[in-house]
C-alpha cells in the first residue's frame, strides 16, 4: 500500500515522529513575518501574493484572533510566480513607482492563456535547473523551494541589469 502524503509530500508517519503542534508553529511563523515586516525585510516566494498571503489571512486571525490579523504590503512582497507569469506574457516591468499590488492584479488579470507558471515549470524554463544543479523533484520541500526562490530572483535581477541592445 502506498503511504499517504500531503501537498508537501509530508508523510502523517513523519508528522507524528518529526513534526509539532500546528498552533506552536503557525504562532512561530506569524512571529517570524512580523519580524521581517517591522525591519523592513522583503517577503519573497513564488505565488506567494495570490496563494499564501490570502491564506495567511485567514489562517492567522482563526488561530489566535482578529487582531492576529497582518495587513501585508504587497509593495514589500517579491513575487517570482508573478514575475515569471509577466516575463512569459510580454508584460511590462513595474516601475519604482507603481504599486507591486496593482501590478500583481494586472497580471493575474492578463493571464487570459491560462499560462503555467508553477515553480518547476518557471525554473527549467530559465534553464536555472542545469545551470545550479537543481533537483526539481525536491520542490515543494521548504528549503528547496527558497532555492529555486532565489535562482528565479538572481536571473531576474541579471536580466534587468543587462544592457539593453540597440534596434
Amino acid at each position: 500500500m502506498r503511504e499517504r502524503t500531503g501537498a508537501a509530500g509530508i508523510s502523517v508517519e513523519q508528522l507524528k515522529e518529526h513534526g509539532r503542534p500546528p498552533h506552536q508553529v503557525v504562532d512561530e511563523y506569524r512571529a517570524l513575518l512580523l519580524t521581517c515586516m517591522e525591519t523592513g525585510m522583503p517577503l519573497a516566494g513564488h505565488n506567494v501574493a495570490a496563494f499564501d498571503l490570502p491564506i495567511l489571512d485567514r489562517v492567522f486571525p482563526f488561530a489566535f484572533g482578529a487582531q492576529a490579523k497582518i495587513a501585508f504590503d504587497l509593495n514589500r512582497v517579491i513575487d517570482t510566480g508573478m514575475l515569471c507569469l509577466a516575463w512569459f506574457s510580454g508584460s511590462t516591468p513595474p516601475t519604482v513607482d507603481w504599486a507591486r499590488n496593482d501590478y500583481y492584479d494586472l497580471i493575474k488579470k492578463n493571464n487570459q492563456f491560462k499560462r503555467k507558471w508553477n515553480l518547476g515549470h518557471c525554473v527549467e524554463t530559465f534553464g536555472l535547473h542545469r545551470k545550479h544543479a537543481a533537483d526539481l523533484q525536491n520542490a515543494h520541500e521548504a528549503a528547496a523551494d527558497c532555492r529555486l526562490v532565489h535562482y528565479l530572483i538572481e536571473e531576474f535581477r541579471a536580466r534587468a541589469e543587462a544592457p539593453v541592445l540597440p534596434v
